[in-house]
């Protein structure tokens, strides 16, 4: 009954010739306004949810790419000089441990590319300390390649900004640095990173040997978050005789 009275003195100020006083117009602006700042909360949030989705499959799609382009470098991997360099006491040689070069043999033969390479954490382009220039002190010239992944990306990027990710470095390149992955698969901020990688010796005549590797996508805008990282094994073609058994 109450309910009905009130939608009938509503009804008769809406036909009322008379019109709504200022306390009953005042409430309908706040009303209004209430409901706007509700609506508008919800489209925020939408949109955040949506960003962060969306960031987190960039990442996962961005993951998944370097470990394709990573995977055809280590398989082919048939050398490798810290193993020969470290005889027969090690099994498990570690080339890269927590972003940085732990061997300064880390070089190895890749008949994928036709060249003895390493892998490297840096920066490249115009905002870069020279183009190509590494985090482990190695500037390169941005020699561009075939080898990387897709079409050859130049170490001289047109950017105002360094790109950030991962390079392969050739041994006698003189320091020269190719990304592993062109620029347009690094976007929003997202950028490659090895954390960590080694190489295992063949244990026997029948196993080669095998590379683990810690591969991490970051954000480049978020302080270097990590948004997606991943384990990886690839088995490579070394041999068992490649070296001294005491």
């Amino acid at each position: 009954m109450q309910r009905q009275r009130i939608h009938r003195r509503l009804r008769d100020k809406i036909h009322s010739e008379e019109g709504f006083t200022l306390s009953e117009t005042l409430m309908t602006v706040v009303l209004i306004g209430l409901i706007t700042m509700a609506m508008a909360g919800g489209i925020v949030a939408a949109k955040n949810v949506y960003q962060r989705i969306s960031l987190r499959a960039d990442a996962q799609t961005l993951l998944a790419t370097t470990v394709s382009a990573v995977t055809e470098d280590l398989s082919s991997v048939s050398s490798c000089d810290a193993l020969q360099s470290s005889g027969s006491s090690q099994q498990e040689v570690t080339l890269i441990w927590k972003g940085n070069l732990a061997e300064s043999t880390a070089f190895f033969y890749a008949e994928s590319r036709g060249y003895r390479m390493q892998y490297r954490n840096g920066s490249y382009g115009n905002g870069a300390s020279g183009s190509g220039a590494s985090e482990n002190g190695a500037s390169g010239n941005g020699t561009s390649g075939s080898g990387a992944s897709g079409t050859g990306a130049s170490g001289g990027n047109t950017g105002t900004e360094a790109q950030k990710g991962i390079q392969v470095v050739p041994k006698d390149n003189e320091g020269g640095s190719i990304p592993l992955l062109p620029d347009k698969v690094q976007t929003r901020g997202l950028y490659a990173y090895i954390e960590s990688l080694s190489v295992t010796k063949p244990q026997s005549k029948e196993d080669g040997g095998y590379f683990t590797l810690k591969i991490q996508i970051k954000n480049g805008k978020k302080d270097d978050q990590v948004v997606e990282e991943a384990t990886v094994c690839v088995h490579n073609k070394l041999k068992f005789t490649s070296w001294s058994v005491r």
